[in-house]
C-alpha cells in the first residue's frame, strides 16, 4: 500500500475504533436521559461522572473528526477539550456536593441551595466561553462553519441531551 494512503487509512480506522466503544459506553447513560430527574437522582455521583465523560468524550471525537484539524491547531485542541474536562469535573463535585448536604430543610434553603446551583452553572458558562474564544479564534473559515454546527449538537447544550439538569429539552408534558 502507498504511504501517502496508509496513514490516512489508519487515523480513519483508529478513529471510528475510538467512537465505537465511546458510542457504546454512551449508551450506557441513555436511561438516565430518558428517566428524566428521577433518574439522575437515583444515579450514583460515580455513574453520573462516567456518564458525562463518555458523553463528552464521544461528541470531542466526532467534533475532531470533522474539524480535520491541522498539526498547527492541535496544542488550541488539547486545550479546548481539557478545559471542557475541568468544566465537567466541575459540574460532577457540585452534584456530589449537593448530594452530601441532603435535602434543604426550608424554602430558604432551598433558595440558597438554587442560587449555588446557578452561580456554579455561570461560572461553567464562562470558562467554556472562554475555551471556545480562545480554539475558535485557531480555527479557518471552513472549519468555523463546521464547528458552528456541530457545537449545537454537543453535551454544552445541556437541555437538549438530558442530564443532570433533568430537562430532556422537550417542551410540554405528555397529554393525558
Amino acid at each position: 500500500m502507498k504511504p501517502w494512503i496508509k496513514t490516512p487509512l489508519i487515523v480513519v480506522i483508529a478513529t471510528c475504533a475510538l467512537i465505537g466503544s465511546t458510542a457504546q459506553a454512551a449508551v450506557n447513560c441513555g436511561k438516565w436521559e430518558r428517566g428524566g430527574l428521577s433518574a439522575w437522582r437515583d444515579a450514583s455521583v460515580e455513574e453520573i461522572k462516567k456518564c458525562l465523560d463518555n458523553r463528552q468524550e464521544l461528541q470531542l471525537a466526532k467534533l475532531e473528526l470533522a474539524l480535520v484539524l491541522t498539526p498547527e491547531q492541535k496544542p488550541a485542541w488539547d486545550d479546548f477539550k481539557k478545559a471542557a474536562a475541568a468544566n465537567t469535573a466541575t459540574i460532577v463535585e457540585g452534584i456530589e456536593k449537593m448530594r452530601k448536604a441532603g435535602e434543604p430543610k426550608t424554602a430558604l434553603d432551598h433558595l440558597d441551595r438554587m442560587e449555588e446551583a446557578n452561580k456554579q452553572h455561570a461560572r461553567v458558562l464562562a470558562d467554556t466561553r472562554k475555551s471556545v474564544e480562545t480554539f475558535y479564534s485557531k480555527l479557518s473559515a471552513a472549519q468555523k462553519t463546521v464547528f458552528d454546527a456541530e457545537f449545537s449538537k454537543t453535551a454544552f447544550r445541556h437541555g437538549k441531551t438530558g442530564g443532570p439538569s433533568g430537562r430532556s429539552g422537550k417542551r410540554g408534558g405528555k397529554k393525558k
